[in-house]
């Protein structure tokens, strides 16, 4: 509706409709016209009704003018304009009827005060219109909703709502429809203003005003419907010059039921008030059809219900009666229906009840026997205003059975066990005392619980499981489970129980549930743990190494046996004569036992079992054992669990055992510190036997070089080889400008090795170079990736693999950088071993760049003989009773020597003579007379590392029953006596022979393949030279034996005879 102010101007009134005036209200509606025809013009406005007359009329003209105006419309604030020379015009003005008046010649200040009371005057017509409108709408919404609830048909109701809306609202269309969800569409029931023919003829499709208010959210009003763009146009609309519309959703139980609309001719008929107005109808035409709906079904039910029910008025008689109830009285429903329930029923007991339940206005519910039939009947009766309603059910066979059942109540009653009933959906049906109190439930709270309430979870599901095969099979199940009772108490109950079936009228079975018998197995069941958690604790007990270990083992296993309040062991203190609670205990730390009467300390000085009571009133005792001579092992338990002989004996043996166990753990702590020591001064061994294997390594690739370009790339090659180093290389300082340069690598990636002069220039690394070329000693980087001021080179750490790298002076003008793995790579002996290293390799490289001569193989031979019996040779000739050989050895990647043994002793002699876990495999397939050869790893591999770390060469070990003979020749400037010693530390009994020098002379490649030559026969020369000529030793291989054989016109096990020949010689000549 709009809130736009239209004046109707009568007569000729001074200027005062202006400028002025608009300012205050706005803009107003002006319309001018005669006094003759100012009362039709009141209701003839097409844009709306008329909210205030100005008039200017001659004095005679005004009362007419007011009367007719009232007659049209009664308030309708009419003001007068009155010339100022009147002097009695304002009293004939009010005397005329006029809401107010204004003398007035036309000034804007006129103009703005004519205004404010136009205003004023609308505003108070409007407020008396709007209130005198809800009102009406009340009484009709109270009116409608009375002739609601007197149930009237769907018909007629829809008739009286269309007409009351039509006045309330003082539209000309009024229409009800219902939504038909199958077509999507709402079908006319009911029309005011409309045609009569509309109803069941028309329907407002799918986007139309009507269809879309089934999905709004409260009343859809439209000023101007034709041009609201929000809707569709529909049948309604096109059939009359529709403006304004109003429609608002009637909702239903399962959604949008129907739909009311309001439409007029004229724009802007409907605001807010009348959309709450509407809503309001629409509620109470919905509960009015959800109530004739519900009572149809009802109405329904009643006929189709199982029960017999039939009403009483306040006179005792039938009123209705269903068909039910009529065959339970011995009659039709059309000759019970008005006769007096008492000729039904004589008996005064069944008129007392009835009369109880009216009078008292409470429901009752009782049983009596009906004496034509003899048939008993449950009355349930239910007080109303106009009389009773009663359900009368047959419970004859129920009754019957009760009195069956109440004898084998008493028999259940005396039983000891707990026997119950479960329905088919696992609910009790009936429990006997013994079960309620094995569950500790009263037996009330019991029946018609589900036993899944009274069980945990898993329990519930392994017994329907069971219920369900019992079911299946009829056999009857058993099940053990533990129970948490509603007093904190837990018990493990065993149930057995059968299936239930009854046999309907086709003679199928139906489970209808279970009985069964409970018992407390708690007593049995704690004997079977407590042995069973002993037994185990006792076997963990046993292969404890660990003091403390064994004492947190023991407090686990009391936790487990005995489920104590507290476990404490106190240990006792000689230097203090007290026990000190083990960590391991509950105890506070603090709380010393000082000698005295505390059981604990009377357990420990006398060795024997104190019982106390434990003093906190929860049914427990304190148990106390002496555990030797460490100290006294307490445990706060039930006191059924101390009574019980079976729980005190298990205690006093696992203190017994406790006590075993830890004099032996103290025995073993002194030989596994002693181990701790051996195997830290191994380590280190080993670490000094690696870092003198990548010395040897090292070393002995450069002293073999020809030339300083050859020993600093096998220099390279040797630290990129050995753990934990990446790669290495060398860098030249150049003389005249200081700075360096990369000339030998190894192990660098191509990436990372044409950038190496780049790397040498970024920051810090010129800063490290320097450190080292000034100090003389190693500059390390611990960890690239992460140290201060290394973010450059960060990214070539993480993709070329390394963590950490040291910059080693190796001469005068030469640098070795090398790359480690790990962080910290360079700490300790590995910092100090580059050092020497890199001082070694400047020495070596200077040297060779200086003289060649200076690179003769002058070696220093020396023989030892070892005499202790823990030398593995000799140990493994005293007890086979043969010599044995070594044949050669063969240093590994990971640090063992496979050793290569010639003896004749057989396989099982040798296994038998060597130490346990020797790795021994037989290389040889001969008689017992015969040499065997074996290859094994020997565990003394301490004595090989010592011979090879220096660069020896082992020339011969043979070992017989007296002693083991050892031949090794080392480099001339390697320290003889430090070898020795280094074997004695080993080999206590070993005795140093002899020591000689020896001169091995440089031998060329010319030298090396006369030497061979001399070595094979023709025969052998030429099929070796052909074998390789002919692509035998390739892969895959492109010739065969048989295909050679035929080139020399011999046989193919004669050719292969004479390759194999000069194979071995070859060999030979090359391992010699």
């Amino acid at each position: 509706m709009t809130d736009r102010n239209t004046i109707l101007v009568v007569g000729d009134p001074p200027a005062l409709f202006g400028a002025a005036f608009d300012a205050v209200l706005g803009d107003p509606t002006l319309w001018r016209a005669s006094a003759d025809d100012a009362a039709a013009r009141v209701g003839d406005v097409d844009e709306g009704r008329v909210d205030c007359i100005v008039g200017a009329v001659p004095p005679e003209a005004r009362a007419k003018l007011v009367s007719d105006v009232r007659e049209r419309e009664p308030g309708l604030p009419v003001i007068l304009v009155v010339d100022p020379d009147e002097e009695e015009g304002g009293r004939e003005a009010f005397d005329a009827g006029a809401t107010d008046y204004l003398a007035a010649r036309g000034t804007d200040a006129e103009a703005t005060w004519l205004a404010h009371r136009v205003q004023a005057a609308v505003e108070a017509h409007r407020s008396d219109r709007e209130r005198t409108r809800r009102i009406a709408q009340q009484y009709v919404i109270s009116d409608l909703g009375a002739f609601a609830l007197s149930g009237p048909t769907y018909e007629r109701l829809f008739e009286e709502t269309v007409e009351r809306l039509a006045a309330a609202l003082d539209a000309a269309y009024i229409a009800v429809g219902r939504h038909r969800p199958s077509v999507g569409d709402v079908e006319l029931l009911a029309v005011e203003g409309w045609p009569q023919s509309y109803v069941g003829g028309v329907s407002l499709g799918p986007g139309t005003h009507a269809e879309r208010t089934l999905w709004a959210d409260g009343a859809l009003v439209s000023d101007r419907v034709f041009l609201d763009d929000r809707f569709d146009s529909s049948a309604l609309e096109d059939s009359a010059n529709i403006q304004s519309g109003l429609s608002v959703a009637i909702e239903g139980r399962d959604g949008p039921w129907g739909v009311i609309t309001a439409h007029s001719e004229k724009p802007g008929m409907f605001d807010e008030t009348d959309g709450r107005f509407i809503e309001n109808i629409a509620r109470l035409v919905g509960a009015a059809i959800e109530r004739q709906t519900l009572r149809s079904t009802l109405e329904e039910v009643f006929e189709r219900i199982g029960e017999g029910v039939y009403g009483l008025d306040e006179e005792w008689r039938i009123t209705s009666a269903n068909p039910k109830a009529a065959r339970l009285l011995g009659a039709e429903s059309e000759d019970v229906v008005g006769r007096s329930v008492w000729t039904l029923f004589e008996d005064d007991y069944v008129r007392a009840q009835y009369e109880r339940a009216r009078y008292k206005r409470e429901p009752t519910t009782f049983e009596a026997v009906y004496p034509p039939t003899g048939a008993w009947y449950e009355h349930r009766v239910y007080p109303s205003r106009n009389g009773v309603s009663v359900y009368l059910t047959d419970v004859t066979e129920r009754r019957e059975r009760e009195l069956e059942l109440l004898r084998y109540e008493w028999m259940v009653e005396t039983a000891d066990d707990g026997v119950y009933a479960l329905d088919d959906e696992f609910r009790f049906v009936e429990v006997n005392q013994g079960f309620a109190d094995l569950f500790g439930r009263s037996r009330e709270e019991l029946l018609g619980t589900a036993g899944t309430d009274i069980m945990d979870e898993e329990t519930a599901e392994k017994i329907a499981e069971l219920r369900r095969q019992s079911a299946e099979t009829g056999e009857a199940a058993t099940v053990e489970f533990p129970l948490d009772r509603p007093d904190g108490s837990s018990v493990w109950i065993e149930t057995r129980f059968s299936a239930l079936f009854e046999t309907d009228d086709d003679g199928e079975r139906r489970f209808v549930g279970t009985v069964g018998i409970s018992r407390d197995v708690s007593a049995r069941r704690r004997r079977e743990r407590l042995l069973t958690t002993l037994q185990e604790h006792t076997r963990s007990l046993t292969r404890v190494t660990d003091y403390d270990a064994a004492v947190e083992l023991t407090v686990e296993a009391c936790e487990d046996l005995f489920e104590p309040l507290s476990v404490d062991f106190f240990e006792y203190d000689p230097g203090e004569r007290t026990l000190r609670p083990h960590p391991a205990s509950d105890a506070d730390p603090d709380e010393l036992v000082a000698p005295g009467g505390n059981p604990c300390w009377r357990a420990f000085a006398e060795e024997k079992t104190v019982i106390v009571d434990s003093g906190t009133g929860c049914g427990r005792n304190l148990v106390a054992e002496a555990v030797g001579q460490y100290g006294v092992l307490s445990v706060e338990m039930d006191r059924d669990t101390v009574t019980d002989e079976s729980g005190t004996d298990v205690f006093r043996l696992l203190a017994s055992t406790m006590s075993e166990i830890l004099s032996v753990v103290e025995a073993e702590a002194a030989l596994g510190d002693r181990d701790r020591r051996l195997e830290s001064q191994n380590e280190r061994l080993t670490k000094l036997n690696r870092i003198n294997r990548t010395i040897r390594e090292v070393t002995g690739a450069v002293v073999q070089a020809a030339t300083s370009e050859e020993a600093a790339a096998r220099a390279c090659e040797r630290l990129a080889d050995a753990r934990p180093y990446r790669f290495a290389w060398f860098c030249e300082m150049d003389a005249a400008t200081g700075s360096p340069t990369p000339t030998t690598t190894s192990g660098v990636e191509d990436g990372y090795a044409h950038r190496l002069g780049e790397v040498l220039s970024t920051d810090p690394f010129p800063e490290i170079v320097a450190n080292a070329v000034e100090s003389l000693s190693p500059a390390v980087v611990k960890n690239v990736v992460d140290a201060p001021g290394w973010e450059a080179h960060r990214r070539d750490a993480l993709s070329y693999g390394f963590q950490s790298l040291a910059v080693v002076p190796a001469g005068e003008s030469r640098l070795l950088v090398v790359h480690g793995t790990d962080a910290d790579a360079f700490a300790e002996e590995d910092g100090e071993m580059l050092a020497e290293l890199g001082a070694t390799l400047g020495n070596v490289i200077d040297r060779l760049g200086r003289s060649q001569a200076m690179l003769a193989d002058r070696r220093t031979e020396i023989e030892l003989a070892v005499t202790d019996e823990r030398q593995s040779l000799l140990a493994l000739a005293r007890q086979t009773g043969r010599e044995v050989r070594v044949t050669g050895v063969i240093p590994t990647a990971d640090g063992r020597y496979r050793t290569f043994v010639q003896t004749r002793a057989d396989r099982e002699a040798v296994e038998e003579a060597l130490p346990a876990g020797t790795s021994l495999t037989e290389l040889t397939d001969g008689d017992d007379d015969d040499d065997h050869r074996y290859e094994m790893q020997l565990p003394d591999r301490a004595s090989f590392e010592v011979l090879y770390a220096g660069g020896g060469r082992l020339r011969e070990m043979t070992a017989t029953e007296t002693a083991c003979r050892v031949v090794v020749t080392l480099p001339e400037n390697v320290n003889v006596r430090s070898v020795v010693d280094a074997f004695s530390a080993i080999h206590p009994e070993t005795t140093l022979v002899s020591k000689r020098t020896v001169t091995n002379p440089i031998e060329t490649e010319d030298g090396f393949r006369a030497r061979l030559e001399d070595e094979w026969t023709e025969r052998q020369k030429e099929a070796i030279s052909a074998a390789y000529h002919g692509g035998f030793y390739e892969w895959p291989r492109r010739t065969t034996a048989t295909t050679l054989s035929g080139v020399f016109g011999i046989s193919s096990p004669t050719f292969q005879y004479h390759l194999r020949a000069a194979e071995r010689k070859l060999v030979r000549t090359a391992f010699a």
